[in-house]
């Protein structure tokens, strides 16, 4: 996303990445706990996941736990991630 915007919500120690100015306009976020960083995907729950990482069950909100560095070599992570951006925020 060259041209995302970095908010960093330190009320929710994460960092969201926008297609605008607002957290409204999310497309991903980043919040890490001690043993893992959670990839959040703002609309995951309209995303194919044919590799079945996606956790959650909200609305549209889905993520992934990522626990080691190799996870971010996985095709299907990389895939989920392309398909993110492409699909924009639908409700923008």
């Amino acid at each position: 996303m060259p041209n995302a915007n970095e908010i960093v919500y330190l009320s929710h120690s994460n960092i969201v990445f926008t297609s605008g100015a607002s957290m409204g306009e999310g497309i991903a976020y980043l919040a890490p706990f001690k043993d893992r960083v959670n990839l959040g995907l703002m609309y995951g729950a309209l995303l194919p996941d044919p590799g079945k990482l996606l956790e959650g069950t909200g609305k549209n909100m889905r993520h992934i736990k990522v626990k080691k560095a190799e996870q971010l070599e996985d095709p299907a992570l990389r895939a989920l991630i392309r398909a993110a951006i492409a699909q924009g925020n639908p409700s923008a």
